[in-house]
């Protein structure tokens, strides 16, 4: 994956000329991730090993009492505790770098995740991928590609399934961004209604995924699913 910082650079252009024009709309801010020079100390990369010196179990979550939890939901609760046998590393995002999400992982340094060879390779179901907290007693990864996390502040209304025309260009950007954290999933298809905890958004741009025609990867707390045109 070659180092390119050209999402985030049109997107900032683009959005900074709305909100010059519409300075009253409503923004939210999300993170677009893209391949780039490693920031000093930064755990953000894809691929490689991932971070050092860390159990990659994640620790057991407490379910919440008040809420209803569907049957994948249950069984990724379950998963994300068990080490997968053949998986690989997918991708590490440093919470330094993205203060909104942290605070949804108090102690962690940074958030891996993990997926079955066979759904990077082949396009099997992505359910079986794991969201990892990694510890602050973690080292930063050694091999893989750089990630740079740039923050962009976007109108809300691209998440709306009716999008108008004039953020139409902004909701393409990020669609096709090779990644992106937080804001809310842009779906391909009907099927995501109702699922909570959205953490990001992933094309095949991001690195060597098997998402089918035009597909996209959406990561949520307590699962992961795939979508394609």
């Amino acid at each position: 994956m070659s180092e390119d910082h050209g999402s985030s650079r049109e997107l900032l252009r683009v959005t900074t000329a709305y909100f010059a024009e519409h300075p009253r709309s409503e923004r939210v801010r999300l993170y677009i991730l893209e391949s780039g020079p490693a920031a000093p100390g930064s755990f953000s990369s894809s691929w490689g090993d991932g971070p050092g010196t860390w159990d990659r179990r994640a620790p057991a979550r407490k379910p919440d009492p008040g809420k209803f939890y569907s049957l994948p939901e249950i069984l990724a609760l379950k998963r994300a505790s068990e080490p997968g046998r053949d998986e690989a590393h997918v991708l590490t995002i440093d919470l330094q770098e993205i203060p909104e999400l942290s605070k949804r992982y108090p102690g962690a340094r940074a958030l891996s995740l993990f997926a079955p060879k066979a759904a990077i390779e082949s396009g099997e179901p992505w359910e079986d991928a794991r969201l990892v907290p990694v510890p602050a007693t973690a080292t930063a990864p050694a091999s893989g590609q750089a990630l740079v996390v740039t923050p962009v502040e976007v109108p809300a209304t691209i998440f709306d399934a009716k999008a108008d025309a004039l953020t139409d260009e902004i909701r393409r950007l990020v669609l096709n961004a090779p990644g992106r954290v937080l804001g809310a999933p842009i779906s391909l298809q009907d099927g995501l209604e109702g699922v909570e905890g959205f953490v990001m958004q992933l094309s095949d741009a991001i690195g060597e995924l098997n998402l089918g025609d035009s597909g996209a990867l959406y990561v949520f707390e307590a699962t992961t699913q795939m979508q394609c045109l």
